[in-house]
């Protein structure tokens, strides 16, 4: 029997035995079709629903009585969203929410003795609403002051382009070529995929391995005449594909809901079809390590319960880093690139910012090809021996 004929039948024998368990297959399925793409849409969902709020409500703010006269509490008068309130303890109507913030006029004195006021905008950082209105408030006393300063210019016949004859703003070269993702994606998405990588293969692998002890059925396999490297090979191999087949359903999903929903306009973030491609090209080394990983792990345990306990440890790890793209960029060390894990984090955030270096990704396939070697030797060797069978 040739090498590949021996792949052939082990692989066969595990995905026979696989399918059997097609509600677990059936949920996967579903969950990497519907589960973040979900997720995406009621974000989208929720931020279109604040922002309609926070443009129609009206806001109470709350002023003191000797501070009417105030040009700038008169200027608010105005304002069809401003609504102002003269309560007697205006610190305690804010904290029972009965305005969402104070103007306090404060009367203070320059370097030459002249004296100016200064407006000062008390909110409760405990409320979201009270919190919120602060940028609107400064944005009217923006508005008020660009008009007191037009009427000073103008009473003096002065223009201010001519006072001040440029204008300054700022600009990325993401978003000129428009290859950006935005910062929101470049936050959930090393995420979602770390966790699809580490969590898609958990139950497969435990169900190959420990699962077979549980069930007497891991020494038929091993009586088979098939050397250990190509049961463990085989296994591997099995989890690898169902992996990555959820990871192709987990991108192709986004990119089908950034597509028909147009996310990018509500969420201000962008995937398009080549950036789904790079991802998927970064991820397919990690995910063939994490393959081998719980291929190990299951091996190691006398229980499903116990894979599932040794499992947790290395899941949390892939979880807490996968919040760390906020540390890298464009100019991240190149060592970084050598740490599984980290690594997929930092060129996934790279090429949702537009920047997609193959240098990088070159060393993440070396690093998990290499953890891979030594993953996958290890499995073989405990395969060749029988303790691997009364390990329960």
């Amino acid at each position: 029997m040739t090498t590949f004929n021996q792949f052939q039948l082990v692989f066969k024998k595990e995905a026979l035995s696989l399918s059997r368990d097609r509600r677990s297959l059936v949920i996967s399925i579903m969950t990497q079709l519907f589960l973040f793409p979900s997720l995406l849409l009621f974000i989208g969902y929720i931020q279109q629903i604040q922002t309609s709020h926070a443009e129609q409500v009206t806001i109470t703010v709350g002023v003191k009585q000797q501070d009417q006269s105030n040009e700038f509490v008169q200027f608010l008068k105005t304002q069809q969203q401003i609504k102002l309130s003269t309560k007697e303890n205006l610190t305690a109507a804010l904290k029972k929410s009965e305005v969402l913030g104070v103007v306090e006029v404060q009367s203070k004195a320059d370097l030459q003795g002249d004296t100016y006021q200064n407006i000062v905008y008390l909110f409760d950082e405990s409320n979201n609403d009270s919190e919120q209105t602060s940028g609107k408030i400064a944005g009217f006393f923006e508005q008020f002051s660009t008009k007191k300063r037009e009427q000073k210019l103008t009473a003096l016949q002065l223009s201010e382009k001519k006072l001040v004859p440029f204008d300054f703003s700022t600009d990325t070269l993401q978003a000129r070529a428009k290859t950006s993702s935005g910062a929101l994606l470049a936050f959930l998405l090393p995420y979602m995929m770390i966790l699809v990588s580490v969590q898609g293969t958990v139950h497969y692998a435990l169900e190959m391995t420990v699962g077979e002890k549980e069930r007497s059925t891991l020494a038929t396999t091993l009586l088979l005449n098939v050397r250990p490297s190509i049961i463990a090979f085989a296994k591997i191999s099995l989890t690898l594909l169902l992996s990555t087949l959820m990871l192709v359903l987990q991108v192709s999903s986004l990119l089908i809901t950034f597509t028909v929903f147009h996310l990018a306009s509500s969420l201000s973030v962008s995937l398009n079809f080549i950036q789904a491609l790079q991802i998927m090209v970064v991820m397919l080394p990690f995910t063939l390590l994490m393959s081998s990983l719980m291929i190990l792990l299951g091996m190691l345990a006398r229980n499903t319960k116990e894979g599932t306990t040794y499992a947790l440890p290395l899941s949390l790890l892939a979880i807490v880093m996968s919040f760390m793209s906020s540390l890298f960029d464009t100019h991240t060390p190149l060592f970084v690139f050598l740490i599984p894990i980290i690594s997929q984090v930092a060129v996934l955030k790279q090429i949702l910012i537009g920047s997609f270096i193959w240098q990088n990704v070159v060393l993440i396939t070396i690093s998990c090809l290499l953890a891979l070697w030594i993953t996958v030797s290890t499995v073989s060797k405990m395969f060749s021996k029988e303790a691997v069978l009364f390990r329960v």
